[in-house]
């Protein structure tokens, strides 16, 4: 009986973590984490699509963002040729960025990245046409950010 609970224990532990959330789903894995730097809780970049991954991600931000600390987390997609990330920051000082990543090498086209800092940021996923799916709307480009986001491109 003890081997079945052990197991049973293991299993609720990993799938409370977002460990597996961080390679996987945005072609820059470390897209954002510059930006909160390094004290931040990274709750990590979930599948688009994949709700039972969205669920511990937006848990993990939202419970970072009542506690005042610095999170990362995000949504993406990749695909054959086209790759999409966005990801939420709230940095040290308590300011929210969105972070836009779209990539289709299909049609050729360089990366577009957007670093932008909003007012607000809503763990919670939002299934828009509007940029970002973390509730931003009043994002406002921002050079220094984006400097400091540190993106590399593969």
């Amino acid at each position: 009986m003890r081997p079945v609970m052990a197991l049973l224990a293991l299993g609720c532990a990993l799938s409370s973590s977002t460990a597996w959330a961080r390679p996987r789903a945005c072609i820059v894995p470390e897209l954002g984490l510059p930006l909160a730097g390094r004290n931040a809780v990274d709750c990590g970049v979930a599948e688009k699509g994949k709700r039972w991954q969205r669920v511990p991600v937006a848990k993990c931000a939202r419970e970072a963002i009542a506690r005042g600390m610095p999170v990362r987390f995000g949504v993406g997609v990749m695909g054959i040729d086209a790759f999409g990330c966005d990801v939420a920051v709230r940095d040290d000082e308590g300011r929210f960025y969105l972070i836009r990543l779209d990539w289709d090498v299909a049609a050729d086209e360089r990366p577009r990245v957007y670093v932008g800092r909003c007012p607000e940021i809503d763990p919670e996923w939002k299934d828009s046409a509007a940029i970002g799916h973390f509730g931003p709307r009043d994002c406002v480009s921002d050079d220094a950010a984006f400097t400091r986001a540190e993106i590399r491109l593969p």
